[in-house]
């Protein structure tokens, strides 16, 4: 790890890989809960419990995780194991927990893997279901897990689910269901012991001593549930079912076995409780009791406790007693999956958008398997674009604007004739609270997608609609205040004064674009800025409260420029003149002021990005090279510059494998228009991003509908507090960054020849200090580095 600074002209900021502080998705469903119960993973990252991203799992030659196939944790918890989808096939990858990247692929022979990895209690054996591209041939592999070796492959069925392998609990056998027979081996070298005639096997359970194998198949006539002794074979309970695909499992003791079956008198789904020695129902649970042919999806015996957890097709979620058959707990999942903690402690329920383009959001509830409360919640992102986003002064909260429908604004000649207040189907503004993730509100009162949002030092959460609605919010309670009609069909912006009484609005729609004042949250007064046949798309109050500045997008032949007003008087003081453009291309415009409000930073599409100097009007800089600039913003120190690129294209490497793609965030110097630091991995498909105004935070919202906040990779922790090159040098950081060394080198980019800097810091209270008094003229860059 290495923190990055120069003594010329960063001027006390550290440059670092930022790291993702939390994220918020519509993707985020899950397939395995770490053995520590801290963590749980989903088909493309591993996330903590209150929904933070830790990693992305890094891909292998081009090949996504598999959606579908479950990931599993390691029984060590050190690794999760996935399937990798190849376009030759498929293989299952093993990603390290602690840093999300692939650490090995173990090949499956261009096999189709069918169903997910299982491992052995002991994590050195593990099975996968695989197939042909053609679903023929269907096999459950035995694999070495260390070293991927085949020590092999068992007949499987042809359609069959997860439950037809299992390794019994001390992990010395292994049992496969076939066309015909079940399959009981050692699992050290898939030897058989016993083959068991049970055709169609669906459920294959051992019992928690190992002792006992259960067994759910249809014997041509009719669903059987057979347990049979691991020992020489022999059947214990034999038990006809109505039912055809029946999950089974052992209750604690493995003297008990639960089954899905029929109430006699209302033809019901229930769920009885077996005795294996007596041969006989000890309890039934009717907390099922619904349509027959819908039946039980999911059964689990809770390994802590006299505990049973069953799931129907209604996709209702019952934890229930196998003593007494009282329900304890319940909860439901649409669409979605249920998993039980390795302890047994808790379930999750991940419920899903219903199977309908752009409608609905994710959530995944953590709850008690004893009494059912919510021991961890986990709310997704909106389910379309994140189309706007802005922070709170104080930096503590994060409010978030949806588009709503799966899609954003769109750009372009004759999007005024878009009609956006039929997408109504997740026009919302939620409020994050920065620290860690947690949505502390969803506002309610926005008809139409929000396409701008805004906070006030006084608490107050703007969220301009597409419908020209302004609406207002309390910060505090959520509750709705007053909703104001512009006039226009789109608010694009909205920027609150300094004190929070009023609020700049930048609305446009056919012959009624205009930029305006209105005060908050009554509404009672509106001054006119500006309107006029150009679309106002962009607003910004400067810092000091003196000026507003509008951003317009003209027709064509397209010219766009920036109006600077007078607050106080509402007159224009002047006009930032931008650059003709292309018959037919239309601009977009972000607007941001330096947080001294001597500057103002204009963002444009196919113009490329502007400094300006609010005083006269002059250009300070522009980069180069034009293209589309999105959401500047500056940081707390008024010198870094963040910027979202959409076109850049980029290709990285993993393991030799090249995985290419477009869209980055850059961060620049305005003091000389130097790019610090350019992130790829996360940042694709951004439709809009934002600095907290600490500068310790920037947050990303993307097209599919997923958020995330990380630490800015330039932040003001280490400070440059004298010196020029080829001078002495004063340089300091926070004590907590003790351990990592002092180094220098000539070059930023490029693999610049880093040397370490012997002199030994000294510390002064939360600071530690280093004094070079000669620095060489070419040692330019410092970086602490902790090997």
């Amino acid at each position: 790890m290495a923190l990055l600074f120069s003594a010329s002209w960063m001027h006390g900021q550290t440059l670092i890989k930022p790291d993702v502080v939390w994220t918020a998705g519509g993707s985020v469903a899950i397939d395995s809960i770490s053995p520590d119960g801290t963590e749980f993973a989903d088909h493309s990252a591993i996330w903590t419990r209150t929904g933070q991203k830790r990693f992305t799992l890094t891909e292998y030659n081009g090949g996504n995780l598999t959606y579908g196939n479950p990931v599993a944790f390691s029984p060590s918890g050190l690794d999760l194991v996935g399937v990798v989808g190849l376009s030759s096939g498929n293989a299952l990858g093993v990603w390290s927990r602690a840093t999300g990247t692939l650490t090995r692929v173990i090949g499956v022979d261009r096999l189709a893997v069918r169903n997910g990895p299982m491992l052995s209690a002991d994590g050195a054996r593990l099975m996968v279901g695989l197939a042909k591209q053609d679903n023929t041939q269907p096999r459950v592999r035995l694999l070495e897990y260390s070293t991927g070796r085949v020590i092999t492959n068992f007949v499987a069925m042809d359609y069959g689910q997860y439950d037809q392998y299992a390794f019994s609990p001390d992990g010395t056998l292994l049992a496969v269901g076939g066309p015909s027979t079940v399959t009981l081996a050692r699992a050290a070298d898939g030897v058989a012991l016993q083959v068991l005639p049970a055709p169609y096997a669906n459920s294959v359970r051992f019992s928690p001593d190992s002792r006992r194998l259960a067994l759910s198949f249809w014997d041509g006539a009719t669903n059987r549930v057979r347990v049979h002794r691991v020992s020489d074979g022999a059947t214990e309970l034999d038990v006809a079912v109505p039912l055809v695909v029946v999950p089974i499992d052992f209750v604690s003791d493995g003297t008990r076995l639960v089954v899905p079956d029929l109430d006699p008198e209302s033809g019901g789904i229930v769920v009885k409780v077996w005795s294996i020695p007596e041969g006989r129902v000890l309890q039934t649970f009717t907390g099922h009791n619904d349509d027959p042919t819908l039946g039980v999806v999911l059964l689990r015996a809770v390994p802590a406790g006299d505990r049973v957890l069953s799931v129907d097709s209604n996709h209702r979620v019952m934890v229930w007693s196998a003593t007494t058959g009282a329900l304890q707990a319940s909860s439901s999942s649409p669409n979605g999956r249920v998993v039980l903690s390795p302890d047994g402690k808790e379930f999750a329920v991940t419920t899903l958008p219903a199977p309908t383009w752009g409608s609905g959001t994710v959530s995944t509830t953590f709850r008690s398997t004893e009494d059912g409360s919510i021991t961890s919640d986990i709310q997704a992102a909106h389910h379309g674009w994140v189309q706007s986003m802005a922070f709170s002064p104080d930096s503590r909260y994060l409010a978030t604007g949806c588009s709503g429908g799966g899609k954003g604004i769109p750009w372009g000649q004759g999007y005024l004739e878009h009609n956006f207040r039929d997408r109504t189907n997740d026009s919302r503004v939620q409020i994050w609270r920065v620290a860690d993730g947690h949505k502390t509100a969803e506002l309610i009162g926005a008809n139409a997608a929000v396409a701008a949002v805004a906070i006030s030092s006084a608490g107050v959460v703007a969220g301009g609609s597409a419908d020209g609605l302004l609406h207002f919010w309390s910060l505090e309670t959520g509750e709705h205040l007053n909703a104001v009609s512009v006039g226009a069909r789109i608010i694009w912006s909205l920027s609150f004064s300094p004190d929070g009484s009023r609020i700049a609005v930048a609305a446009d729609g056919p012959g009624s674009s205009t930029a305006s004042i209105v005060s908050v949250p009554d509404g009672n007064q509106v001054d006119l800025l500006e309107t006029s046949g150009d679309h106002f798309i962009s607003i910004a109050w400067s810092p000091d409260g003196r000026y507003v500045a509008g951003g317009t997008a003209a027709g064509t032949p397209s010219y766009a420029d920036t109006r600077l007003w007078s607050a106080e008087t509402l007159q224009r003081v002047r006009t930032f003149l931008g650059a003709s453009l292309p018959p037919g291309d239309m601009p977009g415009m972000d607007l941001t002021f330096s947080p001294t409000g001597d500057r103002l930073l204009i963002g444009t599409w196919a113009t490329g990005m502007r400094l300006m100097n609010v005083a006269d009007g002059k250009m300070l800089r522009l980069w180069s090279g034009g293209g589309d600039t999105f959401s500047p913003s500056f940081s707390a120190n008024g010198i870094n510059i963040l910027v979202h690129n959409p076109d850049y294209q980029y290709t990285t490497t993993t393991l030799g494998a090249v995985t290419s793609g477009v869209g980055a965030l850059e961060w620049y110097a305005s003091t000389n228009a130097s790019r610090l630091y350019r992130c790829v991995s996360e940042c694709n498909q951004v439709v809009v991003a934002a600095t907290s105004p600490d500068g310790l935070y920037y947050a990303v919202g993307r097209q599919d509908g997923t958020l995330f906040v990380a630490r800015s990779p330039v932040v003001p922790w280490l400070r440059v507090t004298s010196g020029n090159p080829g001078g002495a040098q004063v340089l300091s950081w926070l004590s907590g960054l003790a351990g990592f060394g002092l180094q220098s080198a000539t070059l930023l980019d490029g693999g610049g020849d880093w040397q370490p800097v012997t002199t030994a810091p000294t510390k002064s209270g939360a600071q530690l200090t280093v004094s070079l008094d000669a620095v060489p003229p070419g040692a330019r860059f410092f970086r602490l580095f902790k090997p």
